[in-house]
């Protein structure tokens, strides 16, 4: 997997938001990605985590996953959701983690051999939300990742 620093600074450069809700980047390897996100920018009214920030923050947890496999396995291409569900299964009154799951094997494989003839692939995720050891929030994603050169521009 890429260097932590190198794939935490590719997503705060490349995904600004992610700065304003002061997201980091805390593990990453060939089976996970966690970022951490703290309670204070993400607040709603409730005094809880605004629920468009706990979803940002499980694409951007997936996406990023997506992301730092290429990178580890030496494949340009662009990364971008198509769609996603959001599951809020308990309020997150503190600061919480997203944790993406790799893609599944197979899914890994067929993508990285259309890419290799350079052809779009799709790639499924999941990640969860938790507030300590408790499963939040629960997100499904579905991400493109476009052959270098084609289609999605900045990558986000």
């Amino acid at each position: 997997m890429p260097d932590l620093h190198e794939l935490e600074r590719y997503m705060l450069d490349r995904i600004p938001m992610a700065r304003a809700m002061e997201v980091h980047l805390e593990q990453a390897d060939e089976s996970t990605l966690t970022l951490s996100a703290p309670l204070t920018p993400n607040v709603n009214h409730q005094g809880t985590v605004f629920g468009g920030s706990a979803a940002a923050i499980g694409v951007l947890s997936a996406w990023l996953m997506v992301v730092a496999r290429l990178r580890a396995a030496g494949i340009p291409g662009n990364v971008v959701i198509q769609s996603h569900t959001m599951n809020y299964l308990k309020p997150i009154a503190g600061d919480f983690l997203a944790v993406a799951q790799a893609p599944a094997a197979p899914d890994w494989e067929k993508a990285v051999s259309l890419l290799g003839r350079k052809r779009p692939a799709r790639l499924e995720l999941q990640a969860q939300l938790l507030l300590g050891d408790i499963v939040v929030g629960t997100l499904e994603g579905r991400f493109v990742v476009q052959p270098e050169g084609i289609g999605a521009g900045r990558g986000g």
